[in-house]
């Protein structure tokens, strides 16, 4: 898989729960999980789930899969996956 630069994070967006009748705004943020991360990412872990909004993103297909890199800076909240 591709890997990101600097402090960019590859995130995959998650399926969100919307309200039958309501249509997501171009402002609304966006859930993601962090598939990958640049080798200056100080905070954001492989795993992590985290939201952002949807400026200064970019598209890109990865094997077939429709992800998004986003730079660490653009991240909002973040929740962290806990090991069993």
């Amino acid at each position: 898989m591709l890997k990101p630069t600097q402090n960019d994070l590859l995130v995959q967006i998650l399926p969100e729960i919307v309200k039958k009748g309501e249509e997501k705004k171009a402002t609304d943020m966006f859930t993601a999980e962090v598939l990958a991360g640049g080798p200056e990412v100080k905070a954001i872990k492989k795993g992590d789930t985290v939201v952002f909004a949807p400026f200064g993103i970019a598209n890109v297909v990865v094997e077939g899969k429709q992800l998004i890199v986003v730079n660490e800076d653009m991240i909002k909240l973040y929740d962290r996956k806990k090991a069993n």
